[in-house]
């Protein structure tokens, strides 16, 4: 057997039991979509990571300012509330976009942490 052939005999191996994985899982109540992620889960190396955004009332502007580091953002409202439902929508829909496979938040009075867990880039 070829180096080619050994490469894809492997492929196709990999192939079947993928399948027959993505089979099993929908015989057992879930949907193919949920199936095929859990696949691609199972395929990267899991990452965790934490976002802190700092909520901040800038006498100067009269606003409500937020700002994180990692990733770099700065939004603003008048009221705190708006703003936070802001920056929960932005952060998620940042992450959601990077592969992000499970988001959660905690909060304190003027901070919010956000949690994500998902499969890095490879």
């Amino acid at each position: 057997m070829t180096e080619n052939e050994a490469v894809q005999s492997g492929i196709d191996e990999s192939t079947v039991e993928i399948e027959r994985l993505i089979r099993w899982l929908v015989q057992h109540g879930h949907t193919y979509q949920e199936a095929c992620e859990c696949i691609n889960f199972m395929a990267g190396t899991p990452k965790n990571i934490d976002i802190t955004i700092r909520y901040m009332w800038d006498s100067d502007a009269d606003v409500w300012v937020a700002r994180s580091d990692e990733p770099a953002l700065v939004l603003e409202s008048g009221n705190l509330d708006i703003l936070m439902g802001r920056v929960w929508h932005a952060v998620r829909e940042v992450l959601e976009l990077s592969g992000c496979a499970d988001i959660s938040f905690a909060s304190s009075e003027y901070t919010q942490t956000i949690h994500c867990y998902y499969r890095a880039a490879e």
